[in-house]
């Protein structure tokens, strides 16, 4: 390369670099560094500046943000379109996670397992009693609906991988059993979506959950549910003593230095929680719940009336950069800022697929692998149903009003995106994960 060229292209550097610091500056003082630094190039990330503002021209979604990040430092941090009508996005936007809260309370339980307070293997009845008799719904030769003893008990390990037999209310459409159980749940008072009237604690939770059946053998199958999640959380108040927001701040949150997620947010964020906006094209706003399976699903949760229910499934609420905190943390195997929130070895068992081979594993969401509490794409082979990662060994995980993140670990990057909308905004977030993976120059 020419003296001259190399001059002008030095100058362009430091300008990118002056233009993304001064920005970031009004983003909370978040460190942004030029691609280029993390070998990846910013002609090719700004390709997904002109995604975000078609999607957000054709109402696809009313406001998204999207993180980029690669060898511990974010080169990309954007937010675009609206939070609600005349809000605009921001970068310090504060999201509904939903799903996305079931890898935290999965590290949280873990770390008891780095400290010998269990092994995996280990029955849930050990430690909550009232799971030691349960019975499987089963269908005869007939199609009725028969109850059966489970062959055995649901271990600690089915829980984390979804292998324990429990459901959800929310499944009830998916057959006879499904629904079978879900009605038994909403019978016991087992609560499992986002409802801002909840007054159960995780106890009382759990100890409803124990009195459904299962609908599988343990371990014979897979099944997406929050019920085993509200169980792991009360294993992590059982070993700590704590109520599971306490701990989970005190010993995975703050450790982190991320201060702002919550199970409820307090007033003083309200202004910056985005609106929900539905079906794409039109973009209608939600206000109320709705009917979902046997169960109630809404947006206002998030103002909770009792804040007495912290749903280890699906309850957190937090800014993107402080999420990106915890990706990150996994991602350097569980250390982050020189602080070690989790074992090298629990992080790897977290990432390495848990389940077994076969359609009855696969997770129906994206037609990919399952470790704990995280999804995996275990190898770069795709089929048409599978979601993209980033290639073999990325992983991650989704909320339902369509907050994403993605860790390669090959690539070293994270990527998140960040919006408010039931389900739509996954296959985007997919799409934006194969640019980010563009975007690798070296």
């Amino acid at each position: 390369m020419k003296k001259g060229k190399r001059v002008t292209r030095l100058i362009g550097v430091i300008l990118l670099s002056w233009f993304v610091m001064s920005t970031v500056t009004l983003a909370k003082q978040v460190n942004i560094v030029v691609p280029e630094s993390v070998g990846m190039s910013s002609e090719t990330l700004a390709t997904i500046d002109k995604m975000a503002e078609k999607a957000v021209e054709e109402k696809y979604f009313k406001g998204v943000i999207v993180l980029v990040a690669r060898h511990g430092k974010i080169c990309y941090f954007k937010a675009f379109g609206e939070a609600d009508e005349g809000r605009p996005m921001k970068t310090d936007t504060v999201f509904r996670l939903a799903s996305m809260t079931k890898t935290p309370s999965a590290v949280a339980l873990l770390q008891f397992w780095d400290q010998g307070r269990f092994q995996l293997k280990d029955p849930v009845s050990k430690y909550i009693p009232e799971f030691k008799d349960l019975q499987v719904a089963e269908t005869d030769e007939n199609g009725e609906i028969k109850l059966v003893p489970a062959k055995r008990q649901i271990t600690i390990h089915d829980l984390l991988s979804f292998t324990g037999g429990l459901s959800a209310t929310y499944l009830a459409g998916l057959g006879p059993v499904h629904k079978y159980v879900a009605e038994k749940y909403a019978e016991a008072g087992v609560q499992d979506l986002m409802n801002e009237t909840y007054t159960n604690n995780l106890e009382q939770n759990v100890k409803a959950i124990a009195k459904c059946p299962l609908i599988f053998q343990p371990g014979e199958a897979w099944c997406y549910n929050q019920t085993g999640l509200d169980t792991m959380a009360h294993l992590v108040e059982i070993f700590s003593g704590k109520p599971f927001d306490q701990y989970l701040n005190e010993h995975v949150f703050d450790p982190l230095g991320a201060k702002e997620i919550w199970f409820y947010p307090p007033e003083d964020v309200f202004s910056r929680i985005p609106a929900v906006y539905d079906k794409p094209g039109k973009l209608v706003k939600l206000t109320e719940a709705w009917p979902m399976g046997t169960g109630m699903m809404g947006p206002n949760y998030t103002y909770g009336k009792n804040k007495a229910y912290f749903s280890a499934g699906g309850g957190l609420h937090g800014t993107t950069h402080d999420f990106y905190k915890f990706a990150q943390m996994l991602l350097n195997k569980g250390e982050y800022n020189g602080v070690r929130i989790l074992s090298r070895q629990a992080v790897e068992v977290m990432t390495t697929v848990q389940v077994g081979d076969g359609p009855k594993y696969r997770n129906i969401f994206s037609n990919n692998r399952w470790g704990y509490c995280v999804d995996i794409q275990k190898s770069a082979q795709m089929s048409p149903l599978n979601d993209w990662y980033g290639g073999a060994g990325s992983y991650g995980w989704r909320g339902f009003w369509s907050t994403m993140f993605f860790n390669d670990p090959k690539d070293d990057t994270v990527v998140m995106t960040m919006a408010q909308t039931p389900r739509h905004g996954y296959s985007w977030g997919s799409k934006v994960s194969v640019v980010a993976g563009a975007a690798i120059i070296e």
